[in-house]
């Protein structure tokens, strides 16, 4: 029985911006691609927690900007 392809291995999807050869390095440094996915994955999660968090602590992280 095959495995079934997770989220990384499906359909491959590009993202393209256009930038300076110093932002380009800066993005190298950072970690490239593999920096870009946890910063995605992390708001994603903040995203997901602050949408089913109760409505008084989605209040407080809106006084507090959280």
């Amino acid at each position: 029985m095959p495995r079934p392809k997770s989220e990384i291995t499906g359909k491959q999807i590009s993202i393209a911006v256009r930038v300076t050869a110093s932002q380009k390095d800066a993005f190298k440094q950072l970690g490239g691609a593999a920096w870009l996915r946890r910063q995605l994955t992390a708001e994603l999660e903040r995203r997901w927690q602050a949408q089913n968090a109760g409505l008084g602590k989605r209040i407080i992280n809106r006084v507090f900007g959280r």
